[in-house]
């Protein structure tokens, strides 16, 4: 059904490296799947980061100029 068989290649300990299709479609299937979730969280997390409000430097200014003229 699936083969399985060892490619003449060393790797850097040494040892042989086994070649395994259906492994290698679920290692790469999932590392699909990480890359995807990560995309989505970076998605949200810009989305969340853009919807919170701090208060930037030219906020403060002009925060501390309607300050003045109410006093």
């Amino acid at each position: 059904m699936f083969t399985s068989y060892s490619i003449d290649k060393s790797n850097s300990s040494g040892e042989r490296e086994s070649y395994n299709p259906r492994l290698n479609r679920i290692i790469h299937g999932e590392r699909e799947t990480l890359s995807a979730t990560n995309t989505v969280a970076k998605t949200y997390t810009t989305i969340f980061e853009n919807s919170v409000h701090l208060p930037q430097p030219h906020d403060r200014r002009a925060a501390k100029s309607r300050a003045q003229k109410k006093s």
